[in-house]
């Protein structure tokens, strides 16, 4: 029993580091950018095309992460996901240009399946724990999230390029600790279903860009509504699919 409570603390501590990664990747850009924007030559229409950009990423990848955890490995995607995030943070601190901060920012929305595929492993390797677990990790969650704005804030006027590298230590960690956490024991199951992942994924992201444009072109406008049209139509069609 002792055995079992220690390995049990030390899945969590593992599984906490990759949540305060996932924190501090969501928290730290958002004071940041401002002032990188206009290093890099983007003004407010380019810094907010970054965000949007970044919003398609979490509403595409969301169903995307889980379900492919579910089909081919909790762990193994989560190692791949964490990846993403390590890979766009660094590229990002590197060197910051617009097409750099646009693909690292796509790279860091991997972060949406962070939580789903590390409760999956939670479930699977200690179902006993799993409620007061999830709750240490979104406690960790939110505490990192304003670590991470506040540090990256105290650097956002005078050294917002080295604020750039807030994240690359905790991504390197989160990485780190992806390759210790033990693999999911639940079976795999189910198949992957193409038409299905397309129309949710075209459905999601038009749904997310009319929200996030629909203030600027006018909630009345003709763009907005075939927009909204559009996610629609397209949700009720993956809907029919799926059933």
């Amino acid at each position: 029993m002792p055995d079992a409570i220690g390995r049990n603390r030390g899945l969590l501590a593992t599984m906490t580091v990759i949540v305060v990664c996932s924190g501090v990747v969501q928290g730290y850009l958002t004071p940041l950018l401002p002032v990188v924007g206009r290093h890099v030559g983007l003004g407010g229409v380019g810094q907010s095309n970054l965000y949007l950009l970044s919003q398609l990423a979490f509403a595409v990848l969301t169903p995307l992460l889980s379900r492919w955890g579910d089909i081919w490995g909790h762990r193994r995607l989560l190692r791949i996901a964490v990846a993403m995030v390590a890979t766009g943070s660094l590229l990002i601190a590197l060197r910051p240009t617009t097409a750099t901060l646009a693909l690292g920012m796509t790279l860091q929305s991997a972060v949406v399946g962070f939580f789903p595929l590390l409760a999956g492993i939670l479930r699977s390797r200690a179902p006993e724990h799993g409620r007061s677990g999830m709750s240490v990790l979104v406690g960790a969650l939110l505490l990192s999230i304003g670590t991470g704005g506040f540090v990256a804030g105290s650097l956002s006027e005078e050294h917002a390029l080295a604020g750039l590298w807030t994240a690359v230590p905790f991504a390197v960690m989160a990485l780190v600790a992806a390759f210790v956490l033990p693999a999911g024991t639940a079976p795999r199951a189910g198949r992957f279903n193409t038409p299905a992942a397309v129309l949710l994924t075209l459905g999601l992201g038009t749904l997310v860009l009319v929200l996030t444009e629909g203030g600027t072109w006018g909630w009345a406008s003709a763009s907005s509504l075939l927009t909204g049209a559009a996610a629609v139509a397209l949700l009720v069609v993956w809907i029919r699919v799926e059933h």
